[in-house]
């Protein structure tokens, strides 16, 4: 057993403990003045009462600096190990047999009696139970400087959530709170499915779930930690001078319309959609940086979420340089008519182009590299049952298929920005074979969408599961138990609501770029063709709005209150919110505002086009925003 630890101050404190409940047998590693003690609670009823206790480290351990602290079985002795060195060794005791070796559950942080004196007090990190210990005494951790107020705890196992010894997947079980609080005692660590004598893998109808949305939503955006706070706050400042303008825009654009008198200053308009542009555009390269990097905090899997920015950066490389040109126009020439030859609009769409298919190509190579069966970076040696037969797991499927669909849809969005680049600089019409290019994207977006509605909507989750250990079904159904069930499911429920609405977005924006193909296809400028285009984009505004709203009910920070009269408030771990979270439920509350003008566009326009059949539109077709090609 191996970790690295961070301690202020001695104290009494346990590390881990392997008993499942108070009395059962197991291990339980805590300090004794400042030095390591591993206790042994017996099989028989005698040992379990009282602990016999082996003090291995013959000195104290360091504080405020992160040691790294091993202890393992080395025949008929046990060792420790302090930063690499041999801290002790003993004769293992009698009481420490087989039974007493780590099974199905281990609680890091404290013990499992719930005695405060117990809990521990500090930081640790790379915690894992494994056949080989490793120190490097190059690698050095950085503590957060206001370890008082902010806990940085990761507690990780060898390949994410794999126990190295038993090869069973490992979940983790419970809430981390953002405040430092050493009075909060860490949950525990539960197994997902088991291997047999045989080799067999049995996986627990829920164990795909948490690989799944380990590998979609891994548990910490590396943006967040330490090393990339300085792209954190270029991101947010970026980011407030882009909506600056934004709100700038939309202002300029109510004033003729609200007084027939006066004039919109179309020049300085144009010259604040380049600032807005390269404000986006510097917001995403800050973005690609803690995305794209693999990071010491989590295991490398693949370019999905690099991939997802590339795509941001791609489109604002597009508006950003035809924002140039048509300034230059608007401002020199005074001419507000988009020409077909515009070089400007031509290296933009190259550009964009050009990016998504580097995203594409890094969704190819996440699919083969990780994501999909028969990739070489994942062991499937586990599951041949010695038949010739592979077990895939739900996670490997699911997630080999959202890449293969998120390849699709950026290929078809690259070729989309292609044909219309191969217009502006040959000075040619090509909105017809963009629009059918953005319409096969936005049906493979809903495809993609597949993928985690499947992951996020299911039904109630049960609190009877399999233990591995006894191959029989065990029940955790005490109020605390399905209260942490309910939260979850509740907090599920959310995201399903989110992509369902996503999803109707994709569908109102695939027949949305249907429509406008139809019109362009046959060079249609009348009121029923743009009346065709209005209802589709309407709904995909709806979509959006129901998407976003979503969204802030998971991201916008809840209050710390306890669900349930019963639970001490000590023991509901609910803290302040990061500041981060605020920057995401800022997103989040913005894109209410657009879905709302699309969907106001939408019904306006289908209202003024609709009763003119043949007759020239009035109004000019909605502008699909990029988020409206994304799940």
């Amino acid at each position: 057993m191996e970790g690295w630890h961070y301690m202020k101050g001695h104290h009494p404190g346990c590390l881990w403990d392997t008993r499942r409940e108070e009395g059962a047998a197991g291990l339980r590693a805590c300090f004794c003045d400042g030095r390591l003690a591993i206790e042994a609670f017996g099989p028989s009823e005698s040992s379990r009462s009282a602990p016999v206790r082996v003090v291995v480290a013959d000195d104290q351990v360091p504080l405020s600096k992160w040691v790294h602290l091993a202890v393992q079985r080395s025949g008929p002795d046990l060792e420790f190990f302090v930063d690499g060195n041999p801290g002790g060794k003993v004769k293992v005791p009698e009481e420490l047999t087989e039974e007493l070796l780590p099974q199905s559950r281990m609680r890091l942080g404290g013990s499992v009696d719930e005695d405060p004196e117990r809990k521990y007090r500090g930081m640790s990190s790379n915690v894992r139970l494994t056949t080989n210990a490793v120190y490097t005494s190059g690698h050095v951790f950085q503590p957060d400087p206001n370890l008082d107020q902010l806990m940085k705890t990761r507690f990780l196992l060898k390949d994410h959530f794999v126990d190295m010894v038993t090869k069973r997947q490992m979940s983790k079980s419970g809430r981390v709170t953002t405040k430092y609080d050493p009075d909060v005692l860490m949950e525990g660590w539960r197994a997902e499915g088991f291997l047999d004598d045989d080799r067999n893998v049995t996986p627990l109808a829920n164990k795909s779930k948490l690989k799944v949305l380990r590998r979609l939503f891994p548990f910490d955006d590396p943006i967040y930690d330490t090393e990339f706070k300085g792209a954190f706050c270029a991101r947010v400042i970026l980011q407030i001078i882009k909506e600056v303008f934004t709100i700038q825009d939309k202002l300029m654009d109510a004033v003729p319309m609200c007084d027939p008198t006066a004039t919109s200053p179309q020049c300085y308009k144009a010259a604040s959609w380049v600032v807005r542009g390269a404000a986006s555009m510097a917001r995403y390269c800050a973005e690609l940086q803690p995305r794209c990097e693999k990071t010491d905090s989590e295991e490398f899997r693949g370019d999905f979420r690099c991939s997802e920015r590339l795509e941001g950066l791609a489109w604002s490389l597009d508006s950003f340089s035809s924002s140039i040109s048509k300034a230059q126009r608007i401002c020199q020439d005074d001419n507000l008519k988009s020409p077909l030859l515009d070089l400007g609009a031509c290296v933009g769409e190259a550009m964009s182009a050009t990016g998504y298919m580097f995203a594409s190509a890094l969704l190819l190579e996440s699919a083969l590299g990780f994501d999909c069966p028969g990739n070489t970076n994942d062991d499937n040696d586990d599951n041949d049952n010695g038949n010739g037969f592979q077990f895939v797991p739900e996670s490997q499927r699911l997630t080999c298929a959202r890449d293969s669909t998120a390849i699709f849809r950026t290929t078809f969005l690259a070729g989309s920005k292609a044909v219309r680049a191969a217009g502006h600089c040959g000075g040619t019409d090509t909105l017809c074979g963009r629009s059918i290019l953005r319409s096969a994207a936005a049906l493979s977006g809903v495809a993609e969408n597949g993928v985690f509605l499947r992951v996020w909507c299911h039904e109630k989750t049960k609190c009877c599961q399999l233990n591995p250990d006894t191959l029989k079904v065990e029940c955790e159904c005490s109020k605390k138990d399905l209260i942490e069930l309910a939260r979850k499911d509740a907090n599920d429920q959310k995201q399903c609501a989110r992509f369902g609405g996503s999803t109707v977005k994709l569908i109102g924006s695939a027949a949305l770029a249907a429509t406008e193909a139809e019109a362009q296809c046959k060079f249609s400028r009348s009121s029923e063709s743009s009346c065709q285009t209005m209802v589709p984009a309407a709904v995909a505004g709806l979509g959006f709005f129901i998407e976003n709203t979503a969204r802030i009910t998971r991201d916008c920070p809840p209050k710390p209150t306890p669900l349930d009269p019963e639970e001490i408030k000590k023991n509901v771990i609910l803290g302040p919110a990061r500041p981060q979270q605020w920057y995401q439920c800022g997103q989040n509350t913005k894109r209410l505002g657009v879905s709302s003008d699309v969907i106001a566009r939408g019904i306006a326009g289908a209202v003024v086009n609709c009763p003119f059949g043949d007759l020239l539109r009035v109004t000019s077709p909605v502008k699909s925003p990029r988020r409206f090609f994304t799940p």
